[in-house]
């Protein structure tokens, strides 16, 4: 009976010199470090995409509001009307002649508008 004998290559386990051992352990060493660093990155990159996000966000919530609402704040000139007799303070708009607050005096502003119509 003839053998065919050949040579091949398999994958087996094979004991590593301490000096491989070494050359593994300060390449680990060096990749470790990199994903630390990536991984810092991405969470600097994923803080800055959401506070991108989120002032899109607001812009959207307040277009939103404006939509619903029909309104917007704005600077208004107003007249502030004080009547001394009747302690009260009104505050009217000059576009729409609207009273948006009336309230009562505290005897501090009263006491400041008595000293102020004395210099007058």
């Amino acid at each position: 009976m003839e053998k065919n004998n050949y040579i091949t290559t398999r994958s087996l386990p094979v004991m590593l010199k301490p000096e491989e051992l070494l050359a593994i352990g300060e390449n680990l060493a060096t990749d470790s470090l990199k994903l630390q660093n990536v991984e810092i990155e991405k969470k600097e990159a994923n803080a800055d995409f959401t506070a991108d996000i989120n002032k899109v966000k607001e812009t959207i919530h307040i277009a939103s509001v404006k939509i619903d609402t029909g309104k917007e704040d704005r600077n208004v000139e107003c007249r502030v009307e004080i009547d001394i007799e009747a302690h009260r303070r009104k505050l009217i708009r000059m576009d729409t002649q609207e009273v948006v607050e009336d309230e009562e005096l505290t005897t501090e502003d009263l006491q400041q508008e008595l000293e102020f119509a004395k210099t007058q």
